[in-house]
């Protein structure tokens, strides 16, 4: 995931598993529990998981906002047409008294 990101961001996923790892790390030696390298693994790759569907989340709102944006044009297209249908019938009606 990390490769994907911008310089900052991966600055900021490094250093929220560093802390993760950091705490997790005390937790375990607390309760007596041996660190495994396999375990900063992993916390990289829950990591990586919440990332990804926090890109994927603002992706499929970016399109929702480009869909609404596209339904609004449509409105509005619709009510140009209207408006000059309205317009043409009344200058129809305008020629047609003379």
């Amino acid at each position: 995931m990390s490769q994907r990101l911008s310089p900052l961001a991966t600055e900021m996923r490094d250093r929220g598993v560093a802390l993760l790892v950091h705490y997790f790390e005390a937790i375990a030696k607390k309760a007596g529990m041996a660190w495994d390298a396999d375990y900063t693994v992993e916390i990289e790759e829950a990591a990586d998981c919440l990332l990804t569907a926090a890109v994927l989340e603002a992706e499929a709102r970016e399109d929702d906002h480009k869909d609404a944006e596209l339904s609004n044009l449509d409105e509005r297209l619709v009510e140009v047409v209207r408006r000059l249908d309205k317009h043409e019938r009344q200058l129809r009606e305008v020629e047609g008294r003379s």
